[in-house]
């Protein structure tokens, strides 16, 4: 009978969890679908400090959209409402600094909500679709 010799050849040292991560968001990536989405254990720990104090700041609900981070809905007499967002709004700057390319969770972490009544300045874009009819 023949020995098999086998060789144990290590090219990176790998660690599990960068690979489970990895992979489910490769499986959720190839869903396409813009309302699916993955964190990390760190991302998922920023979301939660993010939402935890989530009834701060000018009461919209933010969400993405080709790109771009826009109004879902303004929370009822919130400052938001009074301002004149609407939804669908694309929020682009938040107190002159441009938000442009950046995720929801950036955008709240690098522009924290301010506390009651410090007031806001915002710039935004009035955008709807053809299919809006608007």
């Amino acid at each position: 009978m023949p020995t098999i010799r086998l060789r144990k050849i290590i090219i990176k040292k790998t660690d599990s969890a960068e690979l489970t991560e990895g992979a489910i968001s490769g499986m959720i990536a190839s869903l396409d679908d813009p309302y699916s989405t993955f964190m990390t254990k760190k991302e998922s720990e920023e979301f939660d400090d993010t939402i935890s104090s989530s009834f701060e700041g000018i009461g919209a609900e933010i969400g993405e959209e080709e790109g771009h981070i826009i109004v879902v809905s303004p929370i009822k007499n919130s400052p938001a409402e009074k301002a004149g967002i609407k939804p669908r709004d694309r929020i682009t700057e938040v107190d002159g600094k441009s938000i442009k390319g950046q995720t929801t969770n950036q955008a709240i972490k690098k522009n924290p909500r301010q506390k009651r009544n410090n007031g806001f300045t915002y710039d935004r874009t009035r955008w709807r679709r053809e299919t809006d009819g608007i």
